[in-house]
Formats: C-alpha cells, structure tokens, sequence
C-alpha cells in the first residue's frame, strides 16, 4: 500500500479590509477544508497598523495548523494605485510571517492560476464580451463558492466570498 505524505496548504485571499483564510489538507486523494473564515482589518487604523495585526493573525495560523505550504493569491488588475500599495504591503506580510515563523517560502498565484487549479473555466472573449467587468467578477465569485461548498460539502453564502477564495487558494496551493 502506497503511503501519501501529509499536505497542509493555508491559504490568503487579501483585500483592502477583509483578508480570507483557508487551511485545507491532504492525504493522497483524500481532501479535507480544516478551518477557515476572515481577518477583519481595522478601516480607520493606518496601512502599517493594519500590517501588524495582519501578520499578528498569520501567525496565530502558522502555529495552529502547521502548514508545508503557504499561498497567497496576486492582485488582478487593480487600477487604484493606493489599493495596489495596500495590497502589495499584504501580500509581503503573507511572504515574510510564512518565512519568518515556519521557513516556508509563499506560491503567489495570479487568480487565473488559482481558477484554473481548481478546475474553474475561463470565460470565452464572446462571453466576456456580453458581461460588465462587475458581472464577470460576480460569475466567477459564484462559481469559486459553489465549488468549495461541493467539493467540501460546505453551505457558504455569497456574503462569505473573501473566505470561499481562500479555501480555494490553499486548494490550488495543493495543485488543485
């Protein structure tokens, strides 16, 4: 009998108020979503106050699951310059807690990679073409929550879409 080494992926979805968490493991063909939920970061504290407590939780998770693999989702194609700095300063808080606390180097995936991992289709350009920007994002949020709720038989509500994306992060952490 073939033994399956132990995989525990975390995973982060930033966003400028609300970061998702996720930790899912695996045990050869076997999946299990562990926890997860959301970091509520303080509006009215600065950028560098919010980082710490950021980092502060990470390191709460760090130490609670024991992850061999730590993942993080890239930005999309944001166009607000302050909301690019605010979550470019996140993700390097993923990246340096992983390193720092545990000696794991974090996968940035892009959100394409992320989809696609976890078997989510991408949109044809005709289809593309017939939806708003807002409407696209909304079909995949859909999509990726219907997927984590099946694939671990979960009851997630559109209002839980920072911690649906988590999940499946730290499934395509695992390589979908």
């Amino acid at each position: 009998m073939k033994e399956h080494a132990v995989r525990i992926s975390l995973g982060y979805d930033t966003s400028s108020t609300e970061v998702g968490w996720a930790v899912v493991r695996s045990d050869g063909e076997l999946l299990e979503h562990v926890a997860s939920g959301t970091i509520s970061l303080n509006k009215k504290a600065s950028h560098a106050a919010r980082m710490v407590d950021l980092y502060e939780d990470i390191v709460k998770h760090l130490g609670r699951y024991s992850p061999n693999l730590l993942t993080v989702e890239a930005m999309s194609s944001i166009k607000n310059a302050k909301v690019v700095k605010i979550l470019q300063g996140y993700i390097a808080v993923v990246m340096l807690a992983g390193m720092q606390i545990c000696k794991l180097e974090a996968n940035v995936l892009t959100p394409q990679t992320v989809k696609a991992r976890v078997g989510i289709n991408p949109m044809s350009p005709q289809e593309k073409k017939k939806h708003t920007s807002k409407d696209i994002r909304r079909i995949y949020k859909a999509k990726v929550i219907a997927l984590v709720n099946a694939r671990f038989d979960l009851n997630l509500g559109e209002d839980e879409e920072d911690r649906a994306d988590a999940i499946a992060i730290a499934l395509a952490g695992l390589g979908g």
